[in-house]
């Protein structure tokens, strides 16, 4: 996949002949200058309305990126991870691959993408049962300590799989009208799952995270229930679980304080993946302070990036 790439400094003042061209993807920088990032995306977004725009900030928990994303001028926002152990604010340059190869190639699915180390072995269960979801997260437990990972965020780790395999068994199956089917039953019933509504985890860890996939057949997420949730996360208010629209939920509302890299793949009313990423490489201390990156993806039933 060849490209051409052209940088400019965010601060610099643009005529239109700079801004005019389309290109095939925006990566701004906000460096020290985020007001004049957050007019440039939005004057790049009224260009081009449907150019991808992903932006390189110290973490997407930011009012300016939040007023972005509530926007839908922003859907992907990489952090800087490398400031507590190199000294320098450096990203994860296997998550910029990652994504500017998923916005330019439309090609979202799949946790392996984001795995650095050839042969790691990906554990891949299938819930058929809503039951199945207690043996899921024992196994990851299981998994989480023979990798010898620290307990504060082996916890972060299941308790965020957990919420979001309640998500995809709870929230996510639909009728025929479009209707949650099962929002309304108790988390702890126990009843079996339709072919559709069978839930597919991976987890894998490649040294420098524990990576985590939960993915439904239904894609009934929206980017609106998305943005509300992690708002309400960020800003303090308290979650209610989501029952009119469906969708993550609680688990929405959780994920902003545990992941170091969270991505939502979305093809509507096809398929529903949460990718999340969680940073072991330094210990606890490095996986609290570290950054917090945020990719969302969605593409129509043909596939196109919407």
């Amino acid at each position: 996949m060849g490209c051409e790439v052209e940088e400019l400094p965010v601060a610099a003042p643009y005529s239109s002949a700079v801004l005019d061209p389309t290109r095939s993807l925006y990566v701004l920088e906000t460096g020290d200058n985020p007001e004049r990032t957050l007019a440039l995306a939005g004057e790049i977004s009224g260009r081009h309305p449907n150019a991808p725009l992903l932006v390189i900030a110290p973490d997407y928990r930011r009012a300016l990126l939040l007023e972005l994303l509530g926007g839908r001028t922003l859907n992907h926002i990489i952090a800087k991870q490398g400031a507590i152990a190199a000294g320098l604010p450096l990203i994860d340059e296997t998550e910029l691959i990652v994504t500017c190869s998923k916005l330019l190639t439309n090609d979202i699915f799949g946790l392996a993408k984001y795995l650095r180390l050839w042969g790691v072995e990906v554990c891949s269960p299938s819930l058929t049962r809503a039951a199945d979801r207690e043996l899921v997260l024992s196994d990851l437990a299981r998994f989480l300590r023979v990798v010898d990972c620290r307990s504060a965020i082996a916890q972060a780790v299941v308790m965020t799989a957990d919420e979001l395999l309640m998500n995809a068994i709870f929230n996510a199956p639909r009728r025929e009208d479009g209707a949650p089917k099962y929002a309304h039953r108790n988390r702890q019933e126990k009843f079996e799952l339709e072919e559709r509504e069978r839930v597919s985890v991976s987890y894998a860890c490649d040294g420098r995270y524990i990576a985590l996939s939960v993915s439904d057949n239904f894609g009934s997420l929206s980017r609106e229930v998305i943005f509300r949730y992690l708002r309400d996360s960020i800003e303090g208010r308290a979650a209610t679980m989501e029952s009119k629209h469906g969708g993550a939920g609680l688990g929405i509302h959780m994920l902003s304080q545990a992941v170091t890299q969270l991505v939502f793949n979305v093809q509507p009313g096809v398929r529903t993946e949460v990718i999340a990423l969680f940073y072991v490489r330094n210990g606890p201390r490095a996986f609290h302070e570290a950054g917090r990156s945020l990719n969302i993806f969605f593409t129509s039933t043909e596939g196109e990036l919407l």
